[in-house]
């Protein structure tokens, strides 16, 4: 049996369905759009883990910057560590100044499985933007409050 999901919401949808019962979104119209990203950045959200990591993965081959909000929240949030550590990845290759103050806070008190792949970023990060110091990118973590978020 094929499952169908919502392009606007991640969530299961009957075959037939033209608008979303959950999100209301023209599901026809969306599909045909072909301006991806915000299907692709919805995708982060979704249930199934593996397709998450893969809209991460996308994303960041995009270099999307729209979605590094959504990125830095699942980078330094409770879900699981694969998604965790593509998020991170894409936060890397987006090469967006946003993410240096959460990645700087998570090199030093995010878990030891994601510090690897954070301090590539950070350094991929810090290549592109290299007038940003780390003084300047630990001084704004303490600033911006990147340990909560």
């Amino acid at each position: 049996m094929i499952t169908f999901y919502c392009p606007g919401c991640w969530r299961v949808v009957d075959e037939q369905a033209e608008i979303c019962p959950h999100c209301g979104v023209d599901i026809p119209r969306l599909e045909a759009s072909h301006n991806y990203e915000p299907q692709l950045i919805a995708a982060l959200a979704h249930t199934e883990p593996q397709t998450a990591v893969r809209a991460a993965h996308i994303l960041g081959d995009l270099r999307s910057h729209h979605a590094v909000p959504e990125l830095l929240a699942i980078a330094n949030g409770p879900r699981d560590v694969s998604l965790r550590m593509a998020a991170v990845e894409a936060l890397g290759r987006i090469h967006d100044r946003r993410a240096l103050p959460t990645l700087a806070w998570m090199v030093n008190h995010g878990p030891q499985t994601l510090q690897p792949v954070v301090r590539q970023a950070l350094e991929a990060l810090r290549g592109s933007h290299p007038h940003q110091s780390d003084r300047t990118v630990c001084d704004s973590s303490k600033r911006t409050g990147a340990a909560g978020s």
